[in-house]
């Protein structure tokens, strides 16, 4: 075998391995590994990366001589690579930045403003077939594909996202301290300063095999965490699960004073049986779902853990002094009147009510399970209150 025919090989076992991995990553993508949009942005990351692969696959082939393209599919195979790495690297940006809840990327006059860059690089991609800005063909009689004056835009636009991300992840944990997961966000940041050159200088570094294995390692490190929040969440609402409450909780205990105490409410919806009953187990998830969405509403604003806690019953945990002048039972009219806002919001046919208890603790020696047995004793005897007020749940949710 032949240096040339080395290569060739080489170069396909290469694709061929990574065209697998990514399409066995997209297959065990289900509903339950996050976020709609994280999922959603995750896929076309994975669906744009094979493309870049075939793309550059079938260039190669062109350059060894295994198969010959004319100058036009030349330059669309040329096209097609850069086209799909920016995509799929614009993707995996924005995946961090939902995966982090960096709140910018949720108004959607900034979503369209991010968008820009990428749709300036790939408009310039599409006109260089008329004026070489990005990629040209030389004047040879077996053309080849060469590199226009314009054709690191594509890594300026790279920097420009890459360090956009990282500046508010940094700005996030160390200026306005908000809740994250500190260790995955600095993973994320430190994997886009140890990608960025990696990328950036593919061109100087002359090394063919960068850009796939670039992607290969960000699609992996999405997995990675996907299967963390796997692990970490609901899988019907999307909110933190019973594990990751109690281990908040039992955290926040110990790092609790008079001054910073805990407070802790049980809540569960008010004849969630009877929407099972008279609608199906279908609308009992549907309702389920209204409930995360309103309680994570309640969670942007008071800076608070929600989580499902089992079947209908949910809790918030969070530091006193987050409440300011509220009351405590503040925070339940204010999940009260979200939850009805939700209800109207998708037509649904009763509006959902709850119930809820708390709890305070401010003494670092509590153990969490009192401190839940308290705040769900309160939630029984006004569970109870609420059933002699209504003794039907047609009373309330018609």
């Amino acid at each position: 075998m032949d240096l040339n025919q080395e290569i060739i090989t080489m170069w396909t076992v290469f694709h061929v391995f990574f065209i697998f991995f990514a399409v066995t990553i997209y297959c065990k993508i289900g509903s339950d590994f996050g976020a709609e949009r994280e999922i959603k942005v995750f896929r076309g990351q994975i669906i744009t990366y094979v493309i870049y692969l075939v793309a550059s696959l079938n260039w190669t082939y062109d350059l060894m001589g295994v198969i010959k393209f004319n100058g036009n599919e030349k330059m669309w195979c040329a096209v097609t690579c850069q086209i799909a790495a920016a995509i799929s690297m614009y993707c995996w940006v924005k995946y961090g930045l939902y995966h982090l809840h960096i709140n910018v990327v949720y108004n959607s006059l900034f979503e369209k403003i991010f968008a820009i860059p990428l749709i300036g690089l790939l408009l310039l991609n599409f006109s260089t077939f008329y004026n070489g800005k990005i990629f040209y063909l030389s004047k040879d009689k077996n053309p080849v594909v060469m590199y226009g004056k314009w054709y690191e835009a594509l890594y300026y636009v790279f920097a420009f996202y890459f360090f956009f991300v990282a500046f508010e992840v940094i700005k996030k944990i160390f200026v306005y301290r908000k809740k994250i997961n500190k260790s995955e966000a600095l993973i994320f940041v430190g994997y886009i300063f140890f990608i960025a050159p990696v990328v950036l200088f593919t061109d100087k570094l002359k090394v063919l095999t960068v850009t796939p294995i670039a992607h290969f390692a960000a699609i992996f490190f999405t997995f990675v965490t996907l299967q963390e929040t796997r692990i970490r969440t609901d899988a019907l609402t999307g909110l933190n699960n019973r594990r990751v409450a109690y281990d908040f909780l039992k955290k926040s205990i110990l790092e609790s004073s008079q001054k910073e105490a805990v407070v802790l409410y049980m809540i569960d919806i008010n004849y969630f049986k009877h929407v099972n009953d008279k609608w199906g187990h279908l609308e009992g998830d549907r309702a389920l779902v209204i409930m995360g969405t309103a309680l994570k509403k309640v969670a942007n604003q008071r800076h608070c853990l929600v989580a499902r806690y089992g079947g209908d019953e949910f809790i918030i945990v969070l530091i006193d002094k987050s409440m300011g002048k509220m009351k405590y039972d503040d925070v339940l009219k204010e999940l009260s009147q979200q939850l009805k806002k939700e209800c109207k919001k998708q037509d649904l046919e009763y509006i959902l009510t709850i119930s809820g208890g708390y709890a305070r603790c401010s003494k670092n020696t509590m153990e969490p399970d009192k401190l839940i047995e308290k705040a769900d004793e309160m939630l029984y005897e006004r569970k109870k209150e609420h059933h002699k007020k209504y003794k039907s749940g047609e009373n309330i949710l018609k």
